[in-house]
């Protein structure tokens, strides 16, 4: 999966860098520095998986919180150390923005189509039983049993 995810985001950035370059940016030529799609995009999107990754993006069950989350985090610090780079090595905050934009989308279809398709291990709202050990008397048990009737939680004693 991460691969894949790695794929989705260089892609996307990439067609964003293009499209900003022709349309936005440098309409009457010129272009962005080669370094920028070989050091700063590989760079933008290890950060960004990487914090996916920590905030628990790739745990199962797959919760679309945690993506978010993570690529929020991840382009705060990317925007940091973009901040701190002399002028010459700074490219475009736009692009950033924009990449910010494609990751969240890429990562939440992505996962809303594995879900959609019906493999188990991608299922975004499992209804998994919680099991639930109650120790004390019987009629401690008794009472504690009917409040967990009580709340939605589906639950094995």
């Amino acid at each position: 999966m991460p691969l894949a995810d790695a794929a989705l985001i260089l892609g996307g950035l990439f067609f964003i860098k293009e499209y900003y370059e022709r349309n936005i940016k440098c309409i009457e030529g010129g272009s962005y520095s080669d370094s920028l799609t070989t050091i700063a995009f590989p760079a933008y999107t290890i950060i960004w998986m990487f914090m996916v990754y920590l905030s628990g993006g790739y745990d199962k069950p797959i919760r679309l919180f945690n993506i978010l989350r993570g690529v929020l985090v991840g382009t705060g610090i990317i925007l940091i150390a973009y901040s701190l780079l002399p002028e010459a090595y700074r490219f475009s905050r736009a692009l950033i923005l924009f990449g910010m934009g494609w990751v969240i989308v890429s990562y939440l279809l992505s996962r809303i189509l594995l879900h959609v398709s019906g493999l188990k291990s991608f299922n975004l709202n499992p209804d998994k039983t919680k099991r639930i050990v109650i120790i004390g008397t019987q009629s401690e048990f008794d009472r504690v049993n009917e409040l967990l009737k009580q709340t939605s939680i589906n639950f094995g004693l």
